[in-house]
């Protein structure tokens, strides 16, 4: 196995000139190069633009994920996967179970972490002085103690690899594929799919195979989770059979409804699709741009409660209100756009997706694209 030597950690993560490597001894990252902030319950961190950690942390990426071989079911942050390779294998199952891993990065243990990553690091250290072990200084390199300053209270005083560090997800990755394994292992016994996405994790079996609803299985999987020290928050958990909402995705399975009168209805389609939510959305925002003609202000505070004037420091100032409520409405058109296109490439490799969806999320492409076209005409004569 090739592994992170001496000279690459000195040469190509740390890029230390040849007078500074007899006295090197890398310290942990300083409070003041990390940034805290809270996303609805959740806290992330992120290294400020002057830290030498920013590009440390983007070396280790590079050189260590070319050595890593991941479990198979590990789908995020992986090149070339996207959440559709995690909800894909599911496409032809009929019972669905969602299981979601509570504080996933921040809950691995440090020490855990260490001793995965270290497969792939040569047992030597940085030079005789010091004696510190190249282990040592990359785990130095991707974790952070939150001290009591920071307002994420659970972890005051505890090592962690922080949310938002950008060598976080690919370590995770690392972290939990002995458990990846082991869930597989089960998984294949019963006849079970598995992915996992994050701390996101997918089960899915045929419809003679309901045992992935069952106490049995759900404590399995919290069984060998807890091997990591870690919990699965129950009130994210979803079982379902049919039909399963994921991040405004849908999955759905072939099924003929009973209907009046001891009538059939027609087959529904066995397909990966967008909600109705947001699909419902998009065309209330092509409806309100093309039909309403609602002002970009108007559409904001209409249909996505935002109240540009009380955001703004300058909300009195009709210039800058102006300008930000049409940055605000063609991200989101073109973010809808992208959605959309990247379900139909999708479609065109896995064919996962019925011909009637896929027509129709063409017609709101189609229907975007206009949109698109008139705000950016307004935007250049203003």
């Amino acid at each position: 196995m090739n592994k992170i030597t001496r000279k690459i950690l000195i040469e190509k993560i740390l890029l230390l000139k040849k007078d500074e490597i007899d006295e090197f001894y890398q310290t942990a990252i300083p409070d003041s190069h990390v940034v805290e902030k809270k996303y609805k319950n959740k806290f992330m961190y992120s290294l400020n633009y002057s830290s030498t950690f920013r590009k440390i942390q983007s070396n280790i990426n590079t050189v260590l994920n070319p050595l890593l071989d991941l479990n198979n079911s590990a789908i995020a942050y992986r090149t070339g996967f996207s959440y559709f390779d995690f909800l894909e294998p599911h496409a032809k199952n009929y019972h669905f179970l969602r299981m979601d891993i509570s504080s996933f990065f921040h809950s691995l243990n440090v020490d855990d972490v260490k001793e995965t990553i270290s497969q792939y690091i040569d047992d030597d250290v940085v030079n005789t002085k010091h004696n510190q072990k190249l282990i040592d200084v990359i785990i130095k390199c991707i974790t952070h103690t939150i001290p009591t300053k920071f307002e994420n209270k659970n972890f005051h005083d505890k090592a962690i690899l922080p949310i938002g560090f950008s060598t976080s997800p690919i370590i995770s990755n690392i972290s939990f594929r002995k458990i990846d394994i082991l869930i597989q292992k089960l998984c294949v016994k019963l006849n079970i799919t598995y992915t996992r996405y994050a701390d996101d994790m997918l089960f899915s079996s045929p419809r003679n195979k309901k045992i992935i609803h069952s106490e049995f299985f759900l404590k399995e999987i919290k069984i060998l989770v807890s091997l990591l020290g870690l919990k699965i928050n129950n009130k994210k958990t979803i079982i379902k059979s049919h039909t399963i909402s994921l991040n405004g995705y849908i999955i759905q399975n072939q099924i003929r409804l009973t209907g009046f009168a001891g009538l059939f209805s027609p087959l529904s389609p066995s397909e990966i699709r967008l909600s109705n939510k947001k699909t419902v959305i998009i065309d209330k925002l092509l409806h309100h741009i093309l039909v309403k003609k609602y002002s970009n202000e108007e559409i904001l505070k209409k249909l996505f409660k935002q109240d540009v004037r009380k955001m703004m420091r300058y909300g009195n100032r009709e210039k800058y209100v102006k300008a930000y409520s049409l940055d605000q409405i063609l991200n989101k058109l073109t973010g809808y756009r992208s959605f959309l296109l990247s379900i139909i490439s999708h479609n065109t490799k896995f064919k996962s997706t019925s011909d009637e969806t896929i027509e129709k999320y063409k017609i709101q492409i189609n229907k975007i694209e206009k949109c698109i076209n008139i705000l950016d005409k307004k935007k250049i004569h203003t």
